[in-house]
């Protein structure tokens, strides 16, 4: 899809499209890959607008994932807002993504990145560090490339948070993330 920030065109085009072919579980991974997308650029109105389609669409049609997804994202919203108990409703979403069971590590990581920002948006580097580490060997085992420099990113902003930061580690997580952009 581009920039961020361009995309907005071709999920358009790409939602109508889906639309006129009555395809709900297309319809589903595009309004689930624009609310992430809302979440990356830090778009309260475009990511609620988004999420609430596909908890609408995902509830009514049973998509376990979408629905659980939507859940992790809300709770992105709803920090966002300062609303109480947001941390425990985008926790709530991961856990019931992974009690889903064998789910593609590609797939996952968009909703695992998201309830990244939440934990550090609340300054809890431990948590996120945890999250991170346990993920990363999915990465190597799976072969999974596309999230692997977000991951990257994050851990050293874990590290920037930490109490003693361990600023060459740090510096070569950051290197490591660019690595594979490259």
């Amino acid at each position: 899809l581009g920039y961020l920030d361009q995309s907005a065109v071709l999920f358009a085009k790409a939602v109508a499209h889906a639309e006129t072919l009555n395809f709900p579980v297309v319809i589903a991974f595009i309004r689930w890959k624009r609310a992430l997308t809302g979440v990356m650029m830090e778009d309260l109105e475009l990511t609620k607008k988004q999420n609430n389609a596909l908890l609408e669409i995902a509830t009514d049609k049973h998509f376990a994932f979408y629905e659980a997804s939507a859940l992790a994202i809300s709770g992105w919203v709803e920090q966002r807002q300062g609303k109480p108990g947001a941390i425990e409703k985008a926790q709530d979403g991961m856990d019931q993504v992974n009690s889903l069971g064998s789910t593609a590590m590609d797939s996952i990581s968009f909703t695992v990145i998201m309830h990244l920002y939440v934990l550090l948006n609340d300054r809890q580097y431990d948590a996120a560090r945890k999250i991170i580490d346990d993920a990363l060997p999915n990465f190597e085992t799976l072969g999974c490339k596309w999230t692997f420099p977000e991951f990257m990113r994050l851990k050293g902003v874990c590290g920037l948070g930490a109490k003693n930061p361990n600023f060459h580690e740090i510096e070569s997580t950051f290197l490591k993330a660019l690595k594979v952009t490259r």
